[in-house]
């Protein structure tokens, strides 16, 4: 019998343009044959039961065949297309459907892309899950071919899609691979994590099983309807309330409602023991089953339930993508979001975005292939789930026409400090990306408001700050050459950013010590 990821099925989408792996497992077969395009490629089946093909890079396409035979078996899969490959990977906020975004009454009543088509897994913690419940509504391939299709699409997926499939012609499939609520940890191999400081993770979550075992959380979990029901996430009257948007009024109403949380000191300081989120579930139940299913890269949306440890997430994120790389035998380029600014949610708040932010742009920074998206202007006060999609998928979509598909974009990035000059009076931050100018957006808070200068150590007050071209200007009479100079901006949770390049990308947070005449990036 032979076993493939469960992404090959009838209107999938193949990877165009470069050389692909398609691999499987195989019982009483010795050897396998792939057929598509004119080409036919055998593997043998290795003593373990596994098998590889290596197919030459195909011809983009919007329909083949493609056949995998064995010497007893053969399944043909038909309405395949050939195009870009994207896996859409994080936690709610790269699962939030477009059924929920601010666009939908336009897009779900008008005219769509045809060249765009989603393959959402199902969001299980371990096999039995599947037995549970009915989720046929997940792990098969749809087509943007009407609302009840549509609904279901990743919202930032889709607008990732639209862009590439506009800028290249060619059909974009999406595969998504999240689970909303989900700190990074269980998205990586447990071995790379425990090679990193991210180990935290391991530990607290091997004290948090003392006196317990796998058993009996899986038991637990499959029992729990609240955790193992993943079969209708745009269905159920709750994720309608959260996720269409709710007050706080009503947030508080609802948080009355819950269970009374255990007084336990410890408890927002150590991992409890939950099942879906030990490190490595679901790497293991979810990452493996689509691996290596050919894709040109990823992008990422995640880390609001890493709050619990904020400092070591550029570990956890490391070992995330290392799993994903050596699980792909590729390095796959990962293009991450980094948090927009956020408020108060049921209980939960945006303390921690601050460090979080800061250690995504670290790991964008020291790994090769990894890029960022800055979303400070993108986010909501009294919900985690901003409802506006379109400028984070469409600035995903333009990091990646740059480096992916080298296109020529001015200004393809989230601005940053690139040098700082002090002047008497005044400190001059020349910005990156920002070649054509920057520009203030009037609905964003002032920058006064969300920007600190310090001098020798003391924060100022009444400082004035001008745009100019590519920089952005902090005045004080204070600010002057040999003193030491910080400026601190959006450096809070709840801080929306007005401040854009004229490729839409907004300034993201910055921490800079000018000093000695040294500029240090904190």
């Amino acid at each position: 019998m032979i076993k493939l990821s469960p992404v090959y099925q009838n209107g999938m989408v193949l990877q165009g343009g470069k050389a692909i792996r398609i691999c499987g497992n195989a019982e009483n077969e010795t050897a396998v044959l792939i057929s598509i395009q004119g080409q036919s490629c055998r593997g043998i089946v290795q003593p373990d039961g596994r098998w590889e093909v290596q197919l030459q890079p195909l011809d983009y396409s919007l329909e083949e065949e493609l056949v995998i035979s064995g010497d007893k078996e053969q399944h043909c899969f038909t309405d395949v297309a050939v195009g870009e490959v994207w896996l859409a990977g994080g936690q709610s906020n790269m699962e939030f459907a477009l059924r929920f975004d601010s666009e939908w009454p336009e897009i779900g009543t008008g005219l769509s892309p045809w060249n765009i088509r989603f393959f959402d897994l199902p969001e299980i913690a371990c096999s039995e899950a599947l037995t549970q419940q009915d989720y046929s509504r997940y792990g098969c391939w749809r087509k943007n071919d009407g609302p009840e299709n549509l609904a279901y699409f990743s919202a930032v997926g889709y607008y990732f899609a639209q862009k590439i499939a506009a800028e290249t012609g060619h059909v974009v499939g999406i595969v998504g691979c999240n689970w909303g609520g989900t700190p990074a940890c269980t998205w990586a191999d447990p071995q790379k994590i425990a090679e990193t400081s991210a180990d935290i993770w391991l530990k607290e979550y091997a004290q948090a099983m003392e006196g317990r075992t796998e058993q009996q959380l899986m038991s637990d979990y499959l029992t729990n309807p609240m955790q193992s029901d993943r079969s209708d996430l745009i269905g159920r009257p709750m994720d309608i309330k959260l996720l269409t948007g709710i007050g706080p009024g009503e947030q508080k109403q609802l948080m009355a409602q819950m269970p009374p949380i255990p007084a336990d000191p410890q408890l927002k300081s150590r991992m409890p023991p939950n099942y879906i989120h030990a490190p490595g579930r679901l790497f293991k139940s979810m990452v493996q089953q689509i691996a290596p299913y050919p894709v040109c890269g990823i992008i990422w949306y995640q880390g609001e339930s890493d709050s619990l440890h904020p400092e070591v997430y550029d570990a956890s994120m490391v070992a995330v993508i290392n799993s994903w790389r050596e699980l792909w035998k590729e390095q796959l380029p990962f293009y991450q979001v980094q948090l927009p600014f956020f408020g108060k949610w049921l209980g939960c708040d945006g303390s921690a975005f601050p460090i979080l932010r800061c250690m995504q742009k670290k790991v964008a920074k020291d790994l090769p292939e990894v890029y960022m998206t800055a979303t400070m202007d993108c986010g909501m006060l009294w919900d985690i789930h901003p409802k506006n999609k379109r400028p984070v998928g469409e600035r995903l979509g333009l990091l990646a026409l740059v480096h992916t598909y080298h296109q020529t974009t001015m200004d393809a990035g989230s601005p940053d400090v690139e040098s700082v000059r002090i002047e008497k009076g005044r400190a001059v931050l020349e910005m990156s990306f920002a070649r054509a100018g920057l520009e203030l957006c009037a609905q964003q808070w002032p920058v006064e408001k969300i920007l600190e200068l310090w001098v020798e150590g003391c924060m100022l007050p009444d400082f004035k700050v001008r745009i100019a071209d590519n920089r952005i200007i902090v005045e004080h009479l204070e600010i002057q050459p040999g003193r030491t100079i910080r400026v601190r901006f959006a450096q809070a949770g709840y801080c929306p950013v007005g401040i854009v390049n004229h490729s839409g990308f907004s300034v993201q947070p910055f921490d800079v010590l000018y000093e000695d005449g040294q500029m240090t990036c904190l």
